[in-house]
């Protein structure tokens, strides 16, 4: 059975502790202190947060990018995570869609397989991929 999972967002309090709420109560958190106007503690689900305290509230992808920057990964140009130490070799956007590309055509084809047809003389590239 798939549910609809809710946008979980992380509230980063300066001893590191990270407190994980869904976003609809994340907003009501937002919505308290910016009606505050000095440090104080509030009341949010059973916790009770020391308004100084409070690094930030996040998204789980940034919560994620400072997890694996701290595990000592880096992000490509390509968008990836790589592990410390090792050299990217990730296809480029531009490789990437004429890859799709390549493959939507072979499968509208009918004639060939896997982009090439082969004739006694051996295989040549098939006429669906030839101007890609």
């Amino acid at each position: 059975m798939n549910e609809i999972s809710k946008k979980l967002m992380c509230v980063s309090v300066r001893n590191g502790v990270e407190l994980w709420f869904e976003k609809d109560e994340i907003e009501k958190l937002q919505q308290v202190l910016s009606n505050i106007r000095q440090s104080t503690f509030v009341h949010f689900g059973e916790r009770t947060i020391n308004t100084a305290d409070i690094v930030g509230i996040f998204l789980a992808d940034d919560m994620g990018d400072v997890t694996n920057r701290k595990n000592g990964k880096w992000r490509c140009d390509q968008n990836f995570w790589h592990e410390k130490g090792k050299e990217c070799d990730c296809i480029d956007k531009e490789q990437r869609a004429k890859i799709l590309r390549q493959s939507e055509a072979i499968a509208k084809c009918g004639k060939c397989n896997n982009g090439h047809v082969f004739t006694d003389t051996g295989a040549t590239l098939c006429d669906c991929i030839k101007d890609i």
